[in-house]
């Protein structure tokens, strides 16, 4: 027999709209992508529903490349690995942080250790 979880830990676009589309009832805590744009919270102070956890957004990815900068001001080459279901505007965000400092910015996307 199968027991009713208390909550589910979902990891990701797919698993959040999987979990979040099996149950309106048990708490779900998500890591991954922005959950207003994914549409399974109304706000990040008070996101409604059953669905709350962190947000990995792209404006905290470019804030942090914006700090390395200022760490190592005289770099004019960074590498960001990303993974391959990385949302598009991390990217752009990253782009437009590198793009300000003069700094070229070299992506590359993996899932898998061998990558």
């Amino acid at each position: 027999m199968l027991s009713r979880p208390d909550a589910i830990i979902a990891f990701g676009g797919d698993a959040i709209l999987a979990a979040r589309n099996a149950t309106s009832t048990i708490p779900i805590v998500t890591f991954g992508p922005d959950l207003i744009q994914l549409g399974v919270a109304a706000s990040v102070a008070r996101p409604g529903g059953n669905v709350t956890g962190v947000v990995v957004l792209g404006v905290e990815l470019a804030k942090r490349l914006d700090l390395l900068h200022q760490t190592v001001p005289t770099a004019r080459r960074m590498a960001a690995l990303v993974s391959r279901s990385a949302h598009i505007s991390t990217e752009r965000a990253m782009r437009a942080v590198a793009a300000n400092n003069g700094i070229e910015l070299l992506i590359f996307e993996g899932d898998e250790p061998d990558d």
